[in-house]
């Protein structure tokens, strides 16, 4: 997919009527030159754009640039005049080439993405990514294609394709973290048990993983993912958004927790204890000063 800036054919149109003004008889040099010029360059641009190339009208176009690098192949010369038939010629050839371009663009596939709440369509469409953090994305990199190709098909409305890829980013979330708090990667089969499963282990006590995390990823795994796998359930556009906000929040969520549990001492408690030997040196140290002041 590319953007298209529709203001282009605004231009264009506006370069190529002003060679209706053209008067015979004028200097070309002087009078006419940058008007022919100007609309020879934005019509050659056109003709060869690989975004959105001419078909049927492009033999017109090619006539008209053609009789317009005829005249200002000639603009060396000072003295040089429009002839009587050149702004004539032009003009003939610019009405059919205008013609053949009603034809040729009435018939192109133009579509427009509308908005989707208040996410902004060019977001979702060209950087979906972007809907979490920079820190979430550094935690789990691998989550970034999905996020981008689900809020893509967002942006397209077909959102039970976006849910499949959201619910994958999830799920690569929800399984990198475990294994950042288990201290071991979950097994080819504990993986087996999906988002639901993953939830069951983080809530081992041990692992002293905030309850609302838990309950949240149930939540996304038992009112959205679940459902979605049934083939004859298809989201709708409203669904898939609330989908969106719950994954976004619940990815956040946990990039918080993690960098929480990172940025944490890591220290034993018996480390921050004193130690017993170092407290009996310091005793017998003392016991021995007192006695030799007591011989003093």
């Amino acid at each position: 997919m590319q953007r298209i800036n529709t203001a282009y054919f605004y231009k264009l149109a506006q370069q190529l009527t002003s060679l209706k003004s053209l008067e015979p008889q004028a200097k070309l040099y002087f009078d006419n030159y940058m008007i022919i010029n100007t609309a020879q360059e934005g019509l050659r641009y056109f003709l060869h754009n690989p975004l959105i190339p001419p078909m049927t009208s492009y033999s017109t176009g090619k006539e008209l640039l053609n009789a317009l690098e005829k005249i200002t192949s000639e603009a060396y010369d000072e003295n040089r005049v429009l002839q009587w038939s050149e702004p004539n010629e032009i003009t003939e050839i610019l009405g059919r080439f205008e013609i053949s371009m009603q034809s040729d663009f009435g018939t192109r596939d133009t579509f427009i993405v509308s908005p989707k709440g208040a996410y902004s369509t060019t977001i979702l469409a060209e950087s979906g990514d972007a809907v979490i953090s920079d820190s979430a994305h550094a935690l789990v990199p691998s989550i970034k294609q999905d996020l981008h190709d689900g809020c893509r098909c967002l942006a397209f409305e077909l959102p039970t394709a976006a849910a499949f890829h959201l619910f994958r980013a999830i799920e690569s979330m929800v399984r990198e973290y475990g294994h950042y708090v288990r201290k071991k990667p979950f097994t080819d089969r504990e993986k087996r048990n999906g988002l639901g499963g993953y939830a069951n282990f983080l809530k081992e006590k041990t692992l002293g993983v905030d309850e609302r995390i838990i309950f949240t990823i149930e939540q996304i795994c038992k009112l959205h993912r679940n459902p979605t796998m049934h083939p004859e359930m298809h989201l709708s556009n409203t669904e898939i958004r609330a989908t969106l906000g719950i994954i976004v929040s619940a990815i956040e969520t946990i990039a918080l927790d993690w960098n929480r549990r990172e940025n944490a001492p890591q220290v034993q408690l018996t480390d921050l204890l004193p130690d017993d030997s170092k407290i009996q040196n310091l005793l017998e140290d003392g016991d021995e000063t007192g006695k030799q002041q007591g011989k003093i």
